[in-house]
């Protein structure tokens, strides 16, 4: 295995339903790259409605105002349900009463530097909102999920140090080009977007180890 560090970043959100096929993939791409590679995986926040009022909106009120008719949202989503489905994936589109505001899951995700612990928490916020229809948005329900997963009590206070970072997290995202999630990023290059297959994630970030890597 090398010895080199390979740190890989995801810029995604917690309520896009592509990232979250897109992390089971990426977990599956590295179960194959850390045969050979020491890697680790950093979350970074990209906040798809980022003008969603801060108590979230009423899930058929966002579906409409987000693709025009029900008709159109219940086509997309259907195809997603499918895909999510044949990758071996739980998804329940019809427990998600409230599509809300990330910001607070971000923050949450932000306040810990320890990448096992950024992808059990990225894990749980995507199960709790694809599978059980939770309200990441939440405050109480992100507590809940903190404590289940032992986290300090430092990454459950919201301040403005971690909000900062956020903002910042997602300037940057901008900055390198990014206009959809997942999207992953190695020594500052954009990659490449998407929910791309295992084995065209692994090769992809295998090439760029070799070009990019120490």
């Amino acid at each position: 295995m090398s010895a080199y560090n390979h740190q890989i970043t995801v810029i995604s959100d917690v309520i896009c339903p592509w990232c979250y096929i897109g992390k089971n993939r990426l977990d599956i791409a590295l179960k194959k790259l850390r045969q050979d590679y020491d890697v680790h995986v950093l979350w970074n926040a990209f906040e798809l409605n980022p003008t969603m009022p801060n108590k979230g909106m009423e899930r058929k009120a966002y579906l409409d105002y987000k693709f025009g008719s029900r008709r159109t949202a219940e086509k997309i989503y259907k195809n997603i349900e499918t895909v999510a489905v044949e990758d071996g994936l739980k998804i329940a589109f019809e427990h998600i009463l409230k599509t809300p505001n990330t910001r607070l899951s971000h923050k949450l995700i932000a306040s810990l530097d320890c990448p096992v612990k950024q992808n059990e928490l990225v894990d749980a916020l995507f199960e709790a909102y694809f599978i059980h229809g939770k309200d990441i948005g939440d405050e109480k329900v992100l507590t809940e999920i903190a404590r289940e997963l032992r986290l300090s009590q430092d990454s459950l206070n919201s301040n403005d140090a971690t909000d900062a970072l956020v903002v910042s997290q997602e300037e940057r995202a901008l900055e390198l080009g990014v206009t959809g999630v997942p999207a992953f990023v190695y020594n500052d290059r954009l990659l490449f977007s998407g929910a791309q297959s295992p084995e065209t994630i692994y090769l992809s970030l295998k090439q760029a180890f070799v070009r990019f890597g120490g």
